[in-house]
């Protein structure tokens, strides 16, 4: 069973997820397999330490202890930021995006925060959402 929860940045769980994240965008990025190198100059140019307290929460989507999905959400302003939205390869198509998407909307609501530059999420009647309090 996959379990949804809120982990600190900069944990085993949280880091070895985001590095897969960004070995994924890095490789998309180059066209090939990034190289341990690139994605460590990905990872040093995207930090998400801030991902946690008052400034953020990073969710990770976890299955016999291991992170199998995560996303991420920066708090400012009266907004939130989605950001580092991942699954691994081998869990997608199994609605773990939506889950986790759904938990991002959950806290935001939780500090009434409104969502920024978040995509377009379809209610059961096919009508997409947009920025809307959470």
């Amino acid at each position: 069973m996959i379990a949804l929860q809120v982990v600190l940045p900069r944990t085993f769980l949280a880091d070895e997820i985001v590095r897969e994240y960004m070995s994924d965008v890095a490789s998309r990025w180059y066209g090939r397999q990034a190289t341990p190198d690139e994605v460590d100059e990905a990872l040093h140019g995207e930090p998400y330490d801030d991902l946690q307290g008052a400034s953020g929460v990073f969710l990770a989507a976890v299955e016999d202890g291991r992170a199998v999905g995560c996303a991420g959400v920066r708090f400012g302003d009266g907004f939130a930021e989605l950001t580092k939205v991942f699954t691994r390869r081998d869990h997608r198509g199994q609605g773990l995006g939506g889950r986790l998407l759904g938990m991002a909307e959950q806290s935001c609501a939780e500090r009434n925060h409104r969502r920024r530059g978040w995509p377009g999420r379809r209610d059961p009647q096919g009508r997409t959402s947009s920025l809307v309090r959470c």
